[in-house]
């Protein structure tokens, strides 16, 4: 290494007097800008990248737990006790998901005045429960207007079941009897 600064010491002077062709310094000048529009170009592309994830990231979050909080906002329990508004939450998935499946089931139309007793036992239950929620709104929360309510989810589920069986009983038979004329859907 020493050997190297001797030499350019001593001949500083005629290494200084070497002019170099103007194209070779803007080859290296058009090089060294080519280079710093790349990384400049990579800064922002990976800028532009971060702000993205970040930003679908925050909508995200911000969409679910807008749609759990409107979940715990929908149950009557939710002031009352957070508890109570699981388990009612429960209640009303395991409601919805027999009430999706029942839909989607056809029965044969001649049968369907079977079920109407269950639409009709439904129809009561709801309006029940709706006595149930201006009862709470009069007069407050107490222990056998919840156990009350909590018996309407129980109640409800169980004509749901009830029907689900006998619609599939109902199918069962006519697929033996290979009678499977007009299908229709029950409104539930």
């Amino acid at each position: 290494m020493e050997k190297f600064e001797q030499f350019f010491k001593e001949n500083r002077l005629r290494l200084d007097t070497e002019n170099l062709d103007n194209a070779v310094w803007e080859n290296i000048s058009s090089t060294i800008k080519r280079q710093k529009s790349r990384n400049l170009f990579r800064q922002i592309y990976v800028a532009a990248s971060l702000l993205l994830i970040l930003g679908l990231s925050t909508v995200l979050y911000l969409k679910n737990s807008a749609t759990d909080n409107q979940e715990k906002e929908a149950s009557i329990f939710y002031k009352f006790s957070p508890d109570l508004a699981e388990q009612e939450m429960e209640y009303i998935q395991l409601i919805n998901n027999k009430v999706a499946i029942i839909k989607k089931q056809e029965v044969p139309a001649e049968t369907i005045a079977l079920f109407n007793e269950f639409i009709q036992q439904l129809e009561v239950i709801d309006k029940q429960y709706e006595l149930y929620k201006i009862e709470i709104s009069k007069q407050g929360y107490n222990e056998d207007l919840i156990q009350q309510i909590i018996y309407n989810y129980q109640l409800k589920l169980s004509v749901l079941q009830m029907l689900h069986s006998e619609i599939d009983k109902i199918n069962r038979l006519t697929k033996k009897d290979k009678n499977e004329k007009d299908k229709i859907k029950l409104n539930i």
